[in-house]
């Protein structure tokens, strides 16, 4: 299973989603007709474990590191 990172650095926060998740889409994000997407954002990964994706999270410097509450990665560490 992959994880990806959704990180939004100009709300200083970052998301952890699996791949299979419909808001993360496997790093695509939602493709909705009429949806602006916000070119500062942008989608970090594949990463092969969830640890990974919450450690590369936490790395970006962003203040709020969550889990998707839609699939609920798991973060072990």
């Amino acid at each position: 299973m992959n994880f990806y990172v959704f990180l939004a650095p100009s709300h200083q926060s970052a998301t952890v989603h699996k791949g299979s998740c419909p808001h993360c889409n496997e790093g695509r994000g939602q493709r909705r007709p009429g949806l602006k997407a916000n070119l500062a954002t942008e989608w970090l990964g594949p990463h092969l474990d969830s640890n990974n994706a919450f450690a590369i999270a936490r790395e970006s410097g962003v203040k709020n590191v969550t889990g998707c509450g839609h699939c609920k990665p798991e973060n072990t560490v």
